[in-house]
């Protein structure tokens, strides 16, 4: 074994401006690895010619076996941090002097994530030692590191094969972290890039191969960035390290960069123009990282993830400029808009990402600008994620965070107030409790600022996928993108912006004139390779080759013409005519098979549903209904229970063991393959393994379920060489499954589904069963929220929360009743003691809004900010604020009722995270009414719609403020059919006290709220009664206030009336209901066929929850009385049920 540890070879003359350390690869030593000839080069040549540098080697276990003993079974993570322990240690006397670091093969990877963790620990004050070696790094120089993984085995193999032979244990987590693409480089690839933006780095890459072949090729030995330097050295990979004199190439270039980072530590130290103090620096990596912090949100990668690597060789044409149709031009000399569109299916986001993830995107976009530094960026819209994956504050989030990540000396310019506020904080007091809301607006004035952000050394490539999965107004995102597109012709000609998607005609109008490729013309090469690869190791088509070579080519040349490009076709035949090869099938019988498959998508699909046997078919509409409904894709472990019209609430993976786990995965896959015809599959998000048996995707390769399951439990088999080694085995096994999800095949799938004939067919085959998708999600998710109290779990816990609150309001939509026992249960599980301390101990955060005794504060207020947030938390009982945020308006009903409007209810509150909450074009949506419904009841049991309530960091203005700026807004985007819905909310806001003379500044100017109305009820005389009520109100100076309206201090004067005014008021309000008088409405604010109240719940849930006790405004039911409600409308369809009406 090597020695290990930290060796120091040379003390230096002084002044020493800075300490060398080198860092040796794989297989390798301390001295052995820079020597030749009895020459330690670092020892004996570089000594001399660097005399102002202490050069120390570090050693460490980095063989993959050895021939007489175990080797090391640490991670690359701990070789890090022992590297970076042992570097703080030999600093304990020179804590600011600057390092270099040298690394050979894995040894760059080692010192790559040591600089990561230390930068890590600077920027959260953990260790300021540790953190300090990062601070103070200025260079590295990698010498044939792969960055990207290895596409030989090389040294693995051979020594992976000599462990075998001698029934030793080799390091199997190293040897995978060498493998092409693997999870833990990719990581580091991103992590790194982040932080090393100020680092001079060069990278030397081998010429010569060994005899299994070029071990690190250039693609993989250059490190992306913008002050990265390269060369080769022409010796192959295990001799490139080694030199024996001074006329060496290699030392000569080694020792260049070297030698030129220890001129800029001289000029520094010289010019005493050295980098910030610790402390100063880690204020501003603090303030840096609570901005991106807040960017970022849960899932931002998932898709691009997803997104398997294309298959072997394929798409190389990209980088040919005779067939890329001008790509490469544009590369290298365009600027604007390059439009990848094609059909669905044909492999556009596979395209995309191997346009992201190649070497090659960097070396063409430096050699457009040698000098500049480019940044880039993605960002990949998904149709079947969750809801800001798919939005355009997604896209602006994502691609701000990149950005800023990349070039964090532009925040303070991107964000200057937000700057301002966070950097003070952390100067004064390091408060870390800063909370930052971003809005749509916000975010795109900071996008609008970094477009015309101009800068000769600042050059942007943004990569953007898939326009057709936005879920927004597609004509609106291509006019953007295009006015986006002109700007920068004329003014910021250093942005390029890819686009792909299929070839709507919102996008054909849009980009039309502007450069562009049909993917389908230019694939049929790569469709070629893909069959003729998956078909060339088959015995039965070997066979058939050999006896029929004309028809086996022939029949290759049929698939591919029949694709017509489009490779998921191409996956669906290929498996099934592997299947006939499997079968023993003669060529007759394959071209038959062939035959048989429609050569369109839809068709297929259908011909796929009907080989689906009958008594398969209500557990397929099962399926297909839950896949639909979930807000994102379901884990695979969940849907196991799919059978059962109301699954357990209980933990679903308590007390099972691995093997089980195991077992349920595969139940999941057969299932799905049996039921629904494969148009539903189980996706592993794990990053695929080198050395899989493969298969393309819609989207790229992946190894099948059944693979990866049989991988897992082969994995699992295998763990016998020691307690820790099974112990970290069996957490990797346990996490994949559950990381795996179910998914459309397809996004083609899902809309084929969701036709209105197709699915209405689906949906009939549980017509006479008990089962609703929405209630099935609902209690499933309950279930999900208690298994996360797992160790392998904890990350999920808050996601669940909102999950199961939010399908709880959309099964309230479905079945017209509210969720009380599911959600009474998941506040009571919650609620318990232990819960809340386990919450307190696993969420203590700087963010965390929890200050309370464990026992005394409700268990929301330990939540930590995440983007499905449900809006700011209220004072009070905050399962009131989920359950309106996500708009289970049946359910807060309820509650609110069974109280009488209690103090600790926050009303205001509620009304104005209520008001947040309407969609932004409610005239759209059929369900926008419930929200005046609710807003009618929190005003009539007291609401203040003029109320600014007292939360951290402050609401910048009261409900009436909020419905009126939104509705003026609304005005101004010409949504004609939002201008009832806000009449009428205003209306109902005017009713109860609103403020006419409420100020408000919109667009830099101030006006009041009578202003305001007025500007927007010109020319519409269906609003005069509304405008006539404020004007009447501004005039006499009424002071109405709520039934129920508790009076505080600071009220404005409009609000403020004496005690025995509201008590009159009151007395008279309770003497009119005993008189059995009917409360007054002004019936002309909602439309005839709408209701004007809500009353108590129903005494029968579908939960089995009753509520006994009179609605305060019961008697607003009668008056509606001869006029039936929206059939649509579940709210006014649960007022009727709960008091026993017909529809």
């Amino acid at each position: 074994m090597s020695v290990q540890g930290l060796h120091v070879l040379s003390e230096g003359s002084s002044p020493v401006v800075a300490d060398v350390i080198f860092v040796h690869g794989l297989r390798g030593d301390a001295l052995a690895t820079w020597t030749s000839s009895k020459v330690c080069w670092p020892r004996d040549l570089l000594n001399e010619d660097a005399e102002n540098a202490r050069i120390a080697t570090w050693g460490y276990d980095s063989g993959v076996a050895y021939l007489n003993e175990f080797s090391s079974q640490n991670s690359i993570f701990g070789h890090a941090e022992n590297l970076l322990s042992d570097v703080a240690r030999l600093r304990r006397r020179t804590p600011s002097r600057p390092l270099i670091f040298v690394g050979h093969s894995l040894g760059g990877l080692v010192i790559k994530e040591a600089l990561i963790r230390s930068s890590e620990y600077l920027n959260n004050g953990q260790d300021l030692r540790l953190g300090a070696v990062y601070k103070d790094t200025i260079g590295v120089v990698f010498i044939g590191t792969p960055h990207r993984g290895s596409d030989k085995a090389g040294l693995a193999e051979i020594v992976g094969r000599i462990a075998k032979a001698t029934l030793r244990q080799p390091n199997k987590v190293l040897l995978r972290t060498l493998e092409e693409d693997s999870d833990v480089l990719e990581r580091q690839r991103r992590s790194f890039a982040s932080i090393s933006e100020r680092l001079q780095l060069a990278c030397l890459f081998e010429e010569k191969p060994m005899a299994v072949g070029m071990i690190v090729p250039e693609r993989s030995a250059c490190i992306d960035g913008f002050r990265v330097k390269t060369a080769s050295i022409p010796k192959d990979h295990s001799e490139m390290c080694k030199y024996s004199d001074r006329n060496d190439i290699g030392y000569q270039r080694t020792s260049d960069y070297i030698l030129d980072l220890l001129d800029k530590a001289q000029d520094a130290q010289t010019s005493n123009d050295r980098a910030q103090t610790s402390s100063d620096l880690m204020i501003v990596n603090g303030a840096k990282n609570i901005i991106l912090s807040s960017l970022s949100f849960p899932g931002i990668n998932d898709r691009e993830e997803e997104i398997a690597a294309a298959f072997k060789k394929t798409f190389e044409w990209v980088y040919n400029n005779s067939e890329t149709g001008g790509l490469l031009s544009w590369l290298n000399h365009g600027s604007g808009i390059f439009w990848v569109n094609g059909k669905a299916a044909s492999g556009k986001s596979t395209l995309m990402k191997f346009i992201l993830s190649d070497p090659r995107l960097r070396l063409y976009l430096k050699r457009s600008a040698p000098q500049a530094r480019h940044v880039v960026a993605s960002f990949f819209f998904h149709d079947r994620g969750t809801e800001i994956q798919k939005s355009y504050e997604g896209l602006l989030r994502s691609i701000i965070y990149q950005v800023a990540s990349q070039a964090s000396d532009l925040i303070p310019t991107l964000f200057p107030l937000l700057w301002h506020t966070v950097y003070t904080e952390w100067k004064g007091i390091r408060s870390r409790q800063h909370s930052i809301d971003w809005t749509r607006k916000d975010l795109l004035q900071v996008f609008q600022k970094l477009l015309s952000y101009t800068s000769p050394d600042l050059k942007l490539f943004l990569l953007i996928d898939g326009l057709d999965e936005y879920s927004g107004n597609k004509v609106d995102l291509a006019d953007v993108l295009k006015a986006a597109a002109l700007t920068w012709e004329r003014e910021s000609p250093d942005i390029k912006l890819c686009l792909s998607s299929r070839p709507l005609n919102e996008f054909e109008e849009a980009f039309e004139k502007l450069p562009t490729i049909k993917l389908q013309e230019l694939t049929l090469g790569d469709i070629q390779l893909y069959v003729s690869s998956m078909f060339q190791n088959t015995r039965q088509m070997i066979y058939l080759r050999g006896t029929d070579p004309k028809n086996a080519k022939q029949l290759v040349e049929d698939i591919v013409q029949k694709a017509s490009g489009v490779f998921l076709w191409v996956r669906i035949v290929v498996d099934s005519l592997l299947e006939g090869l499997r079968n023993e099938d003669s060529m007759e019988d394959l071209r038959r098979r062939l035959e048989e498959f429609p050569a369109e998508l839809e068709p297929l699909y259908t011909r796929m549903l009907e080989k689906i046997p009958p008594r398969y078919l209500v557990q397929a509409s099962r399926y297909f209904q839950i896949a639909q409904a979930a807000q994102e894709p379901l884990p695979t472990l969940s849907f196991w229970s799919a059978d059962e019209d109301r699954p357990p609430t209980t933990n679903p993976t308590e007390n099972l063991s691995l093997e089980e786990l195991i077992h349920r995965c595969s139940q999941v896959d057969a299932r799905l393959r049996s039921r629904c015809a494969g148009l539903l599959e189980i996706r592993f998000r794990e990053v695929k393994e080198a050395g899989d048996v493969r298969h393309v995707t819609p989207t790229g390769i992946q190894p099948t379920t059944q693979q990866r399951i049989e991988k897992i439990t082969n994995e699992t088999e295998n763990l016998t060489s020691g307690v820790e080694s099974i112990s970290v085995g069996r957490t990797k096994s346990i996490n994949e499954l559950f990381r795996s999800r179910v998914h459309f095949l397809h996004l083609t799938v899902k809309e084929y589904l969701f036709k209105s004939y197709t699915w209405s067919k689906i949906c009939q085959l549980t017509q006479s069963l008990a089962f609703d998708a929405e209630v099935w999600l609902v209690r499933t998710y309950l279930g999900q929220v208690r298994a996360c109290f797992d160790k392998y779990r904890q990350y999920e816990l808050w996601g669940n929360i909102d999950l199961c609150v939010y399908h709880a309001s959309q099964a309230e939509r479905t079945v017209a009743k509210p969720q009380t026992t599911t959600l009474n249960e998941l506040d009571e599980f919650l609620s318990e003691t232990t819960v809340k301390r386990f919450l307190l101990h696993l969420f203590e955060t700087s963010e965390c809004l929890f200050t309370e005794n464990t026992n005394e504060a409700h268990w929301t207020q330990f939540r930590i900010r995440h983007e499905r947030n449900f809006g700011r938390v209220f004072t009070g009982d905050t399962m009131l604020s989920l359950t309106v945020s996500a708009q289970a308006y049946l359910y807060a009903t309820q509650v609110l009722q069974s109280r009488k409007g209690s103090v600790s209810d926050n009303l205001a509150g509620l009304l104005h995270l209520s008001i947040s909450r309407i969609p932004d074009d409610p005239g759209a949506d059929p369900q926008a009414v419930q929200h005046i419904n609710f807003i009618f009841l929190l005003l009539q049991m007291g609401a203040n719609p003029n109320s600014r309530f007292d939360v951290t960091p402050p609401l910048p203005h009261s409900p009436w403020q909020l419905a009126l700026m939104s509705a003026w807004y609304r005005s101004r985007t010409h949504l004609l059919k939002s201008t009832s819905f806000d009449y009428k909310l205003l209306s109902v806001l005017t009713k109860y006290g609103s403020d006419p003379d409420s100020r408000i500044e919109l667009e830099g100017e101030v006006s009041t709220a009578l202003e305001i109305v007025t500007d927007m009820c010109s020319g519409n005389p269906e609003t005069a009664p509304l405008l006539d009520h404020l004007k009447e109100r501004h005039t006499q100076k009424e002071r109405i206030i709520p039934l129920g309206q508790r009076l505080e201090d600071g009220q404005s004067a409009f609000e403020t009336t004496v005690a025995e005014e509201f008590e009159e008021q009151q007395a008279q309000m309770l003497r009119v209901r005993k008189a059995g008088k009917k409360l007054e409405y002004q019936q002309s604010l909602f439309e005839p066929n709408s209701a004007t109240a809500i009353a108590e719940t129903s005494p029968k849930s579908i939960d089995g929850a009753s509520s006994p006790r009179r609605s305060l405004n019961e008697e607003l039911l009668e008056n509606v009385e001869g006029r039936k409600p929206r059939k649509r409308d579940p709210f006014l369809r649960f007022l009727r049920i709960s008091k026993g009406q017909n529809e």
